[in-house]
């Protein structure tokens, strides 16, 4: 059960995070140093849900 709750807040996190992503890269450009640290928040949170659950289908 913990870890079910574990992996949605991870899940959560990322779709906060392309969210932020996707409006500032709107709001300034792809290559704007506050997207770009956001881009690299998001692909670490990717790799830990992959290195994580990648063998785990629920």
């Amino acid at each position: 059960m913990v870890t079910i709750l574990k992996k949605y807040t991870l899940l959560t996190q990322i779709k906060i995070k392309q969210r932020k992503m996707y409006v500032n890269a709107k709001k300034r450009s792809f290559t704007d140093p506050r997207v770009v640290d956001c881009s690299q928040q998001l692909d670490k949170l990717l790799n830990e849900y992959q290195s994580k659950y990648k063998n785990n289908l629920y």
